[in-house]
C-alpha cells in the first residue's frame, strides 16, 4: 500500500521540453533557507527507444543525442530564467 501512496503522490513536471525522442521534464522543489522560501528547479532527461516493438525509455544518450540535448536543455535554461525573475 505505501508504493502505492507514493506513485499518487509524485510530484508532476511543471514543464515538458521534447525534442524528437529526447525530452526533459522540470520540476520544481520548495523549501526555507535560513527563513526564508527558495525554489529549487531539477530536471530529468529521457530518451524514447523502440525493441521489440516496444517504446521504453533511457536516461543514457549517444553521441547522435547531443544536438538535440543541447537544444532541449537551452529551452530548459530559458524557462527556469524566466521563472526565477
Amino acid at each position: 500500500m505505501e508504493a502505492t501512496n507514493r506513485a499518487t503522490t509524485a510530484k508532476k513536471p511543471l514543464k515538458v521540453f521534447r525534442l524528437e525522442n529526447v525530452s526533459a521534464s522540470v520540476f520544481a522543489n520548495d523549501r526555507e533557507v535560513k527563513g526564508e522560501p527558495v525554489t529549487f528547479y531539477n530536471l530529468t532527461m529521457t530518451k524514447l527507444y523502440k525493441k521489440d516493438g516496444k517504446t521504453l525509455r533511457t536516461q543514457t544518450f549517444g553521441s547522435e543525442d547531443i544536438s538535440k540535448l543541447s537544444y532541449v536543455l537551452n529551452q530548459v535554461e530559458g524557462y527556469i530564467e524566466a521563472r526565477k525573475k
